[in-house]
């Protein structure tokens, strides 16, 4: 099997096939294991199973497993559903930070640092950024912020 960034660190997941033609006759439990998840389980079909070795054997699993859907192949690559998929890959959001910082955020945005040094380039950016962030937060909530100093980081409902 091919080594897999992921499994290096050892935060890939562990596999295991359970034969369940006894109970649905030519199926298997593909069981999707990882340190930082629930466990998954996947119904295969023994088609699948062979798609699912030569996938491990390097072949890409969109080639190996071409009847899965992109999310179950996205279970058996990362161990992540949808939803934890979802989660880990969302943008970065400043909501719950205290009414207080996010205005300071806003405010340090609008009077940038010129001293000239990397340092204020670089904190400059990162000021920038954040007060993106925040104003993001807040048009997914629906709310508006004061865009003038005397209103940074005040909510007003639209």
């Amino acid at each position: 099997m091919p080594n897999r960034p992921i499994d290096k660190l050892g935060l890939g997941p562990t596999y295991t096939i359970l034969d369940a033609s006894t109970l649905i006759e030519g199926y298997h439990f593909l069981l999707i294991q990882t340190k930082a998840t629930r466990p998954k389980c996947l119904v295969i079909t023994n088609e699948e199973v062979k798609g699912f070795l030569d996938w491990q054997n390097g072949k890409l699993i969109q080639d190996a497993l071409p009847t899965l859907n992109k999310g179950q192949r996205e279970q058996i690559l990362s161990g992540l559903d949808d939803t934890e998929f979802d989660e880990a890959t969302r943008e970065p959001s400043i909501m719950g930070l205290p009414d207080e910082v996010e205005k300071a955020i806003l405010t340090l945005a609008e009077f940038p640092l010129d001293y000239g040094s990397t340092t204020d380039f670089l904190l400059n950016s990162a000021i920038a950024t954040c007060a993106q962030m925040v104003q993001r937060a807040h048009e997914e909530r629906g709310e508006d912020v004061v865009e003038d100093l005397g209103g940074a980081g005040r909510r007003t409902s639209e």
